[in-house]
C-alpha cells in the first residue's frame, strides 16, 4: 500500500514538472519573434497631387478645415495636415488613399515637413 501511494505521489510530481517545462519552452519560443517596422519619412507635395480618394474624404469629413501641408510617405502613404482656427490635426491615408487615422498635433513652424 505504501509503495502504491509513493508511486502515485511521484507520478503526480513528475506530471507537474512536465507541465512547467512545456510552459517554459513556449515562453522561450515566443521571445524569439522579432518585429521590424521601417520608419516612414515624409516629403511635402502640392495639395493638388493628392489622390481623388483622399481629397474626397477631406471634402466630406473635414470640410471646415484648411490644408496646411500635404505629405507623401516613403511607403506611398499620405499625411495631410489640416487646421481650423487653433485646432491642428494630421489625417493619415494608406497608399490606396483609404483613411487610416487622425491625430491632434501642435502647430510647429520649424520648416520640417513632418
Amino acid at each position: 500500500m505504501k509503495k502504491r501511494m509513493l508511486v502515485s505521489v511521484m507520478m503526480l510530481l513528475m506530471g507537474v514538472g512536465l507541465t512547467t517545462t512545456v510552459f517554459a519552452n513556449e515562453k522561450v519560443q515566443a521571445a524569439d519573434v522579432v518585429l521590424y517596422q521601417e520608419e516612414v519619412t515624409y516629403s511635402e507635395i502640392k495639395a493638388e497631387e493628392l489622390p481623388e480618394t483622399v481629397t474626397a474624404t477631406l471634402k466630406e469629413t473635414y470640410a471646415d478645415y484648411a490644408i496646411s501641408k500635404a505629405l507623401l510617405g516613403s511607403d506611398g502613404s499620405y499625411k495631410v495636415k489640416l487646421s481650423m482656427g487653433e485646432e491642428h490635426i494630421a489625417v493619415f491615408f494608406n497608399a490606396n488613399g483609404e483613411f487610416v487615422k487622425v491625430e491632434n498635433v501642435e502647430k510647429k513652424d520649424s520648416g520640417d515637413p513632418q
